[in-house]
């Protein structure tokens, strides 16, 4: 940024309702506000309807699961405060992994587990972590392997903690690596040392692959979590902090949606400059009146205009790129591309 200069983008992604979920991200990233139980309920709620959708093969191409905001939990374990997402298109690939096989439906409240994993470990690259979490495939606890500050798109896209790998894990592989030393929390110790327990009926396995599970029991007991972050309450919405917490409202999106299709420009745009207002009081992306300056991002849309749709004139090359534009407020595709409202 020039100078140094804060700059507040604001972003209305226009690709399918309730696709993301954008937390804007302080530059200092030292205060954070942390998702609410409510918060995080209704993320997860999202999150299993989505699932169901992805089931039943109603899933759009190219579509991104959300999986909510970095927990303290989280934070402590080397996540920045980035949205968590994961490609549908990988859910696809791992699931019909014949050696990992498994069903999507086996992610039910995969949200609420990531939240606070049983364990989390180091990986070969330094940005990227393992959890094991709380939700299985038969007796194996999912690996989700996510990749830190990863920016979707190349360099030109969003900034967020992608899941990059998920599959049901052997209990002693990961077990081995709390021996190895590539620990960085353990939330759930009880159910680590049953699991243990568990592994003393059939040692063959911990033989075999070099795991003492004395060893790791002593491990256990004695390591020590990292400190957990202390919440900001200065950040939280409505308290005047910069960062703002979107949630998507359904009912605020259908209402959008319903003007669209209606052709009703003015209600349209002013649902999206009251959504700006809420989500960002103090940005200094403004217009001449002082209002959130409206952004578009480059994709290739159309605009719906009297039931014909035709080619919007907010067109760039780069199809992340973030920009001004003097055109009309309504840039949607009917039937296959939806901007969601952004509630708090």
């Amino acid at each position: 940024m020039r100078g140094g200069e804060r700059v507040e983008k604001l972003f209305v992604q226009s690709k399918f309702a309730g696709e993301y979920e954008r937390m804007m991200k302080e530059e200092s990233g030292d205060e954070v506000r942390f998702m609410t139980q409510e918060e995080i309920e209704e993320v997860n709620r999202k999150f299993n309807d989505d699932l169901q959708k992805y089931t039943s093969g109603t899933m759009p191409i190219g579509y991104r699961f959300e999986l909510g905001m970095p927990s303290a939990y989280l934070r402590s374990a080397g996540f920045d405060n980035l949205p968590i997402s994961m490609r549908a298109s990988l859910l696809t690939k791992k699931a019909g992994d014949n050696y990992h096989t498994f069903d999507a439906s086996d992610l039910n409240d995969l949200v609420k587990a990531i939240q606070k994993p049983i364990a989390v470990f180091k990986y070969s690259k330094d940005n990227m972590r393992n959890l094991i979490v709380d939700v299985s495939h038969g007796d194996k606890h999912f690996l989700i392997g996510v990749t830190l500050n990863y920016k979707s798109n190349g360099s030109n896209g969003i900034e967020v903690n992608s899941v990059s790998g998920l599959f049901p894990k052997e209990s002693h592989e990961w077990i081995k690596w709390i021996q190895d030393g590539k620990t960085i929390r353990i939330d759930q110790k009880d159910k680590v040392q049953n699991l243990i327990n568990s592994l003393r009926t059939n040692p063959a396995e911990s033989v075999r692959i070099g795991l003492d599970l004395n060893r790791a029991t002593n491990i256990l007991n004695n390591f020590e979590n990292p400190a957990l972050p202390e919440e900001n309450n200065s950040q939280a919405p409505g308290n005047g902090g910069g960062r703002a917490n979107f949630m998507v409202s359904e009912e605020r999106d259908a209402d959008y949606m319903d003007a669209v299709e209606k052709g009703d420009a003015e209600k349209a745009g002013r649902m999206v400059r009251e959504a700006a207002k809420r989500a960002l009081p103090e940005t200094k992306v403004v217009d001449e009146n002082g209002e959130p300056q409206v952004m578009y991002h480059g994709t290739n849309l159309t605009r719906v205009n009297g039931g014909k749709a035709r080619e919007s004139v907010c067109l760039f090359r780069k199809a992340m790129t973030i920009t001004a534009c003097r055109s009309p407020t309504i840039s949607v595709r009917k039937a296959s591309r939806r901007v969601s409202i952004l509630n708090r």
